[in-house]
Order: structure tokens, then sequence, then C-alpha cells
């Protein structure tokens, strides 16, 4: 404050404050795969089982003869008929919830209604008159849509996986408030390779479990309630991505590389202390003792080896994926060569999408601009059979070099090689499959619980609240998994 000069603090009372019309909501719609999963109108009836018939062996029975003679006689029968198989894939749909709760109090003062100018003595500006930038309802219906979406995205890549496996960790946990609630804070980093950045991005209040691997079978060992959350939940809440303060025990390179998480729990034995090396994470729920709760994601069918959806791997090639780990630093034409296999199981003329992570997809898109451009014409020509076979695909030329994290590459077969950088992603992983061999199949696509074809707000009866939910009934399947790869171990 100034005794001679009039400054800011002396006029505070007559500045204006002027708010955005509306919330930046930063990378919302992200979820390329979801987008491409439409729940069609002919699939979405689905109350029960799903059926779909698999053709995974052809008839086997051929007969061969020289010209001139009689075939199908005692001399020169023909070969007995072998039967083909075409097994009965049998899906059920997973189910997706999320609910979020708003006080009374921040649904009236939020409301876009405008106040009465004869109550206030304001200018009839709207800018004036609003009550709020954005209703609590709509702001809320928002982030409970856009959170949900990105959950299910994650899960249709890394369903029945974890989400990160823990490299090091806090040497002992710290005891600390959160939410005004005693409990337990410790950080820890995950491994580069499963190591997402975009995959925890805006995740900091949600809850995990922690589980052990035996091969894919996971066991959940963070047991202990987390009071906080209430109805006996055990997740562990994420309170920060990529903390600036260093914890001793804390790998000192994940600080550099941004790959640090810091949670925060009520108890300590199986709670906070359930935190280990070599542990994996995931979201709260998705795992009851050593069973998944959560459908299959694309990852999954790339690495099947036995069982899924009913038909065996072992009985049946074409239902085992291509497993490559400990890839390395692989280059475009070393991920060329591993989809070269991919006409040998008669996947043929398709367009075959690669799921890379950001990192991968920059350094090859740095590499292919030193080497070659290619013209749009060029372009439009190589893909034009390709694109015809995704089903809804506009056909519509792209620079080489990408436009909305695409690049293209022709490979054998008449294929045609697609990399999709995808945020949710691992550092060390890519997928590659066949959109136009995959498919969303269920009762219901995400959307707001309804009740007779109404919206359903529920009202606590014990807070003056209410309390939106949304709802989905679906699970993804591929056709046929052998035209997926699953390539792990890559280095940078």
């Amino acid at each position: 404050m100034s005794q001679t000069t009039v400054d800011m603090t002396e006029i505070a009372g007559i500045v204006k404050d002027v708010w955005a019309d509306d919330i930046k909501t930063v990378g919302a719609g992200r979820t390329p795969i979801m987008s491409r999963l439409p729940l069609s109108r002919g699939l979405a009836s689905l109350g029960g089982v799903y059926h779909q018939p698999v053709m995974l062996a052809y008839e086997g029975s051929f007969t061969t003869a020289p010209g001139g003679t009689a075939v199908g006689t005692a001399t020169n029968p023909y070969n007995r008929p072998i039967a083909g198989s075409v097994p009965d894939a049998e899906m059920t749909p997973y189910q997706f919830g999320a609910r979020s709760r708003i006080d009374y109090e921040a649904i009236a003062r939020t409301a876009n209604a405008l106040l009465g100018t004869s109550d206030f003595n304001l200018d009839s500006t709207e800018n004036n008159t609003k009550k709020a930038v954005k209703a609590a309802s709509a702001t809320t219906m928002e982030s409970l849509g856009l959170g949900t979406a990105k959950k299910v995205e994650i899960l249709a890549l890394h369903g029945q996986r974890t989400l990160g496996i823990i490299e090091s960790i806090e040497t002992s946990s710290r005891s600390g408030n959160y939410n005004g609630v005693a409990g337990n804070y410790r950080q820890v980093s995950i491994t580069p390779s499963s190591w997402s950045r975009g995959l925890w991005s805006r995740q900091q209040r949600s809850a995990f479990d922690v589980v052990t691997l035996s091969g894919a079978t996971p066991t959940k060992t963070s047991s202990a309630a987390n009071t906080l959350l209430g109805n006996n939940e055990t997740g562990l809440i994420l309170t920060a991505v990529s903390p600036s303060t260093q914890r001793t025990g804390v790998n000192a390179q994940a600080y550099t590389d941004n790959r640090v998480l810091e949670f925060w729990h009520t108890a300590t034995t199986n709670g906070i202390d359930a935190l280990a090396v070599d542990s994996g994470l995931v979201f709260e729920g998705c795992v009851v003792g050593s069973t998944w709760q959560e459908m299959p994601g694309l990852t999954i069918f790339g690495r099947n080896t036995g069982t899924l959806f009913a038909i065996n791997a072992e009985t049946f090639d074409l239902w085992r994926g291509n497993i490559f780990d400990a890839a390395g630093n692989i280059n475009l034409a070393s991920l060329i060569d591993y989809c070269a296999a991919l006409p040998d199981f008669d996947c043929m003329s398709e367009l075959v999408t690669a799921i890379v992570p950001s990192r991968y997809y920059m350094k090859v898109a740095s590499d292919e601009a030193a080497l070659r451009r290619y013209s749009g014409d060029y372009f439009a020509q190589n893909l034009a059979r390709s694109v015809q076979a995704r089903e809804g695909e506009q056909q519509r030329g792209q620079a080489m070099n990408g436009f909305g994290g695409r690049l293209m590459f022709g490979m054998d077969g008449d294929n045609t090689l697609e990399l999709l950088s995808h945020p949710y992603q691992k550092q060390g992983e890519i997928l590659v499959y066949v959109p136009s061999e995959t498919k969303r199949v269920g009762a219901q696509d995400i959307s707001t619980a309804s009740k007779g074809g109404s919206r359903m707000v529920l009202e606590s009866a014990d807070a003056p609240s209410s309390e939106i939910r949304v709802f989905g009934s679906f699970v993804n399947y591929v056709e046929c998994p052998r035209h997926c790869i699953s390539i792990t171990g890559i280095t940078y």
C-alpha cells in the first residue's frame, strides 16, 4: 500500500474480473481405439452371451488323380471327408460404471440462470449476471464422462494387464493427512518399459489396487480398507504424478524421466505397504482375489496362448497371438519385418494398425522424414484398396509425415501398416491389430444411467446432494488373434 500513489491495492474494489466463458478441458477425446469400435445397432441387443462362430480349420478332404483316370472307383476312391471346424467364441459383456455426487448448494450457486437485475444494482450484460462460468452439474457430468471414457480406452488396450510395474519404492512410508484424514504417503517409480505418461495424466485422486502376477494371473495384495473411501474399499489414492521432491529409495533417474507416482492410504499393513518392487497397479476393483473383473484389452489377444472366449489356442493355431519380447531398439524396418508373417495367416489387403507410444512414433517420424517423402497422390493410390477394408473409414490422402498421429507404409500381402501414436501406450510396447477384424458387442454403450428411457438422478438419503451415474455393458473382441502382434521390451 502506498501513502502517496494510488496503486492496485487502493482500487481493488472497482476493478472488474472477467472469466472465460467455459472450462478448458485439456486432451479431451483421446480415445482412438474406442472411436473405431462403435457399438453397432445389430450387436447392441445383446442381453446374454454373444456367440461368434469362427472358421479356424477348413474342410480337409482332398483327392488328386492324373487325367484320364476315373476318380471315385474302387481302385481310385475319393479320400474320406475330413470336417473343418467352426468353434463358437462365447463372449459375456463386462460392466462399466461410474458415479458422481453434487452438493445442492453447489448446484444452486452455479446454475446458468441469470440473476434478476432488479434485485441487484448490476448491468444487465451476460458476463455480469451469470452465476458462474459453468454449472456445477454440467461440469461434473462432463468430467465424469471424460474420466470414464479415458479409463475404458485404457482397458481397451491394457485390459486384464497391469497399468504399470513398480521399479523402485520409497524406503518407508510417511505419515500425513489427505483431505483432513490421517494416513500414509509413499512414492514409487514405474519401470521404463511399462510407463505411459498419458495413461497417468489427470488420474490424481483416483484409486488403484496393487497386485502380484504369476504369469497372467493376478493376486490382489492391497487388502486393507482405506477408510477415506468407505464401503471397505481398499484402493490407494494417487496424490501426485511426477512429484518434484525426491525420496530415498526411489530410482533417481525416474525423477528425470518423470515416471514417479505418489500414493496415500489410511492403513500401512496391506495398505500403503502393499506397494512393492515388481508388483503391478490396476484400477481399484478390477481384480477380486485372483480374478480379473475387467474386459480383456487388445494386447491380450496379441499375447494369447491359451483359452480365450472358450476357444483354446493349443487346438487352433489361428487363435494364438504373435509374441515378440525383448525387442530392443527397433526401427521401422524391424517393425515391418515383425508384421511380415501376417500374410502367411491369410491377412491380406488390410489396413494393419500398430499402436505405438508417442516416443517411438516421433523416432520413426524423424527417421522417415530424413530419408524420403511421398506425394499425397502416391499415398492415396497406395492405400485405396486397403482403406476400403475398414468399414466406415473415410478415404482421404494424408501426408507421409502424418496428420493426427498417423504414418502409413506399404507391406507384403497388399497390406498397409498404419502407425498410430497413442497417449496411453506403454513406452516399451507396440500392439499390432487389424481394425476391420475388431468388434464391440454388448447391451449398452457408455451413457448416463437411465431407467425406462428417462435419465436417472438419484437423491442422497443422508446428505443434501444429487448423484449422477454412467453405465455401459459391452466387450471388445478380435476375430483372429493370429493377426495381432504384441511387441515388448522396446528400448531407445
